[in-house]
């Protein structure tokens, strides 16, 4: 529909080809547009605004019900309509409110209204919608970046293109220890004079034209706060430039590294005190790669001379040649489960003198815990492996002697058995023949008066004879080498219940006698023997159990009680057991066999004597 003046109202002073203009000016322009006549009707909208709003002429047509569609609100309605009255009798009305369109959205319009002389009313109608829209996002992000500006733990400063601050955040403040209203409007050579030296100075003006120069960068500053503080910051700084690349200030980012650099000095003073203290270690001490590469020495490691006459290279120089391999698997091993190994390994020095060294290796992981390298201390053990070898030499030469003690003992014990077998046994009979004879002869003739004395001889003689065979077979049984092992311990148990007739003794005797070695058999008496007089006399046992068997490919003798029973935890019992005769002569008998010895006691659960011997050894 084309622009045109009503009759009553077309300008009679405008000329055809300008009323054509302006009808064409009205039809195009890119703003939406409603034309009023003088009684405020409208007779004239563009195609911009129906494009815009969705009406056409005829939709505004009566008015009242449209502006019923286009305004639902009854309140903005009626504030629209009392403003359109008012205006009326201005020149020039500009408003922005909420249009409902014809779609059914509500658009923001900005909307101007020319009540021109002759009557006629020009409404020009911008949507503005899209422009609110992003004029809020951009509040949104202003606030936003304003919030971030002021929680941020760094400081931020913004200066003008003289350097003169215009806007800081809160932490800013705090750094500087100064009310914003005393930074604000001044350099920071003003607001932190006093408390700068002369290089800080220097350094500050020095970033100051670097800035105008248009150059980023990043620097460190030291000064003193009001309160006597001192403070470290780290400044990031970087220039701003308009649209047309002229210098407009520039912005900072403060951080307060007093803290770091504080511990880093501790950190340092500490480093110093420690390597002081590896420095001056005897040990060796050292670290090195994966590949075995030293990485660092202390002072005894530099000074240790091989007598290859070259100086170590590798952590595994240091190690012998035969123990090379074990001591690379245990270091590759290393792991976070299992972190350090322990090797020991001697080598000869230039001096040619053999040492032996003892070496802890520790695995030392990075932050994202893969392996970084190695430490090794190691110690010298030389004296210590001296010792031990001794020790092992004196224990073997001890074991000997034990040995030859028990074996002299147990020679001396059958000589002496058949000492008093041949020799007061043989006599004590020969007096006991005597005697009965001398009975026989003078029994006719003499009373029994003067024979009893002689009786009491024979059985006095007797009873001197019974108690030298039995010293004879506690000496030494002769039943061993006769009847063999087995036969002598079912005999001693048979005489031991015969003694001791409190005690039930039950045996477990499963081997043959083919099967036990002919050099322990003495010694499995003798332990039998000490452990069931044992029992006997200080238990108060009422059953004695012997086992004699193999078990789990060991030859196994026990003796346990029913008997009272003991704390091993005590001292004086520890002391009783490592000093006691009884005890230690069946440990030391059955540990000169090549057996392992143990005593298991509880208070009121009995006592078990133990002594296993390898079968394969046996």
């Amino acid at each position: 529909m084309a622009f045109r003046f009503p009759d009553e109202l077309s300008p009679s002073s405008l000329t055809d080809t300008e009323r054509q203009f302006l009808s064409a000016v009205m039809d195009n322009a890119q703003l939406g547009i409603i034309a009023f006549d003088a009684g405020s009707k409208p007779f004239f909208v563009n195609a911009s605004f129906t494009a815009m709003t969705g009406y056409t002429l005829a939709d505004l047509t009566p008015l009242g019900a449209w502006l019923h569609r286009a305004y639902p609100d009854p309140t903005l309605r009626h504030r629209l309509l009392r403003l359109w009255r008012e205006d009326r009798t201005r020149a020039f009305v500009e408003r922005e409110h909420p249009l409902t369109c014809a779609s059914g959205e509500t658009h923001i319009i900005n909307f101007r209204l020319i009540n021109l002389p002759s009557g006629l009313k020009l409404a020009t109608l911008v949507d503005v919608t899209a422009n609110r829209r992003y004029a809020h996002m951009l509040a949104t992000k202003e606030l936003f970046l304003r919030k971030v500006f002021e929680t941020l733990n760094d400081g931020l400063a913004l200066t003008d293109a003289d350097q003169t601050v215009i806007a800081v955040n809160q932490r800013y403040c705090e750094i500087m220890g100064k009310p914003r209203a005393e930074i604000l409007g001044r350099t920071v050579l003003d607001y932190i004079d006093e408390g700068l030296s002369a290089t800080t100075r220097a350094t500050i003006r020095e970033q100051l034209q670097t800035r105008a120069a248009g150059k980023a960068d990043v620097y460190e500053i030291d000064f003193r706060r009001s309160n006597g503080r001192n403070v470290h910051c780290l400044i990031s700084a970087a220039p701003l430039f308009s649209e047309t690349g002229h210098f407009n200030g520039s912005v900072a980012v403060v951080t307060d590294v007093t803290r770091v650099r504080e511990m880093e000095r501790a950190l340092t003073e500490s480093e110093k005190r420690y390597r002081a203290i590896v420095e001056d270690q005897t040990e060796y001490v050292c670290r090195f790669r994966r590949s075995g590469t030293l990485t660092y020495q202390n002072r005894a490691m530099q000074n240790l001379r091989l007598a290859s006459q070259a100086p170590p290279s590798t952590f595994f120089d240091l190690i012998s040649e035969p123990d090379r391999g074990a001591v690379r698997r245990g270091v590759s091993a290393l792991c976070g489960a299992c972190p350090i190994v322990t090797c020991q390994t001697s080598l000869t020095t230039a001096d040619n003198t053999v040492r032996h060294l003892e070496w802890n290796v520790r695995i030392i992981f990075n932050d994202d815990g893969s392996p970084a390298e190695y430490q090794a201390v190691g110690r010298d053990v030389t004296r210590r492996v001296q010792y031990e070898q001794r020790l092992k030499e004196n224990e073997k030469r001890l074991r000997i002697l034990s040995r030859r003690f028990f074996q002299a003992q147990e020679q001396e014990r059958q000589r002496l058995a058949r000492e008093l077998h041949d020799d007061v046994g043989q006599t004590l009979a020969a007096v006991k023949y005597a005697v009965e004879n001398a009975i026989l002869d003078v029994a006719p003739v003499a009373d029994e008066a003067s024979v009893k004395p002689l009786r009491s001889v024979v059985t006095l003689t007797q009873g001197l004879i019974d108690k030298i065979r039995n010293i004879q077979a506690a000496l030494h049984p002769p039943s061993i080498e006769d009847l063999g092992l087995i036969t002598s311990m079912n005999g001693f148990c048979a005489e031991y219940e015969s003694i001791y007739s409190h005690v039930l003794v039950q045996k477990r005797i499963e081997i043959a006698e083919a099967d036990i070695p002919a050099s322990l058999k003495v010694t499995f008496y003798r332990i039998m023997q000490e452990a069931m007089s044992n029992a006997a006399r200080h238990s108060g046992a009422s059953v004695v159990w012997l086992t004699l068997a193999y078990e789990d490919a060991a030859l196994v003798l026990r003796i346990r009680d029913n008997g009272c029973g003991f704390s091993l935890s005590t001292d004086a019992m520890r002391e009783r057991i490592t000093t006691g005769m009884g005890l230690e002569n069946m440990r030391e008998r059955t540990e000169m066999s090549g057996g392992d010895f143990g005593i298991f006691s509880q208070p009121g659960k009995g006592t078990v004597i133990q002594a296993t011997w390898d079968a394969a050894n046996g």
